[in-house]
């Protein structure tokens, strides 16, 4: 009798477990792809506009993985598009004002770029260009966005 309602635990138990990580599973698919939606039309307003800004400031994170780890304090000079709160997605680009940009960048960008530097982006292009050398920004596939 004993062995019998543990046998029925054990599988009850079972059942919760696998019924729970099916809702778990499906709720982490569904962020990951609502993140993906939101990196490509984020990558896509930032691939549609142009710009021209200079440096302002370099900032690097000790704490963070490679990928987070540069970023640029910009003066925005022109820009084709005006953003506006829902354009923001840190910690890739954020807007400060109307007259600033925070960007997330790649190593060889931030390694090329000084204080003062001018950086030009034309629209509908996946590639900065930093007093006159041109290096990748974006990176050509859909859903990622340094290269």
């Amino acid at each position: 009798m004993r062995l019998s309602k543990n046998i029925r635990l054990i599988f009850c138990l079972y059942l919760f477990t696998c019924f729970s990580s099916c809702d778990y599973v499906k709720y982490t698919k569904a962020v990951k792809e609502d993140t993906r939606k939101r990196i490509i039309t984020s990558k896509e307003f930032m691939q549609r506009i142009s710009f021209n800004v200079s440096v302002l400031e370099k900032d690097t994170t000790e704490e963070s993985s490679n990928y987070f780890k540069y970023s640029l304090r910009l003066h925005i000079n022109n820009i084709s598009e005006k953003p506006n709160i829902s354009t923001q997605f840190p910690p890739y680009y954020t807007f400060e004002k109307d007259t600033t940009l925070i960007l997330l960048v790649t190593k060889e960008i931030y390694n090329n770029v000084k204080v003062e530097s001018k950086l030009i982006k034309q629209g509908s292009s996946l590639n900065i260009i930093i007093d006159d050398k041109e290096f990748r920004y974006l990176n050509k596939e859909k859903d990622k966005w340094l290269p």
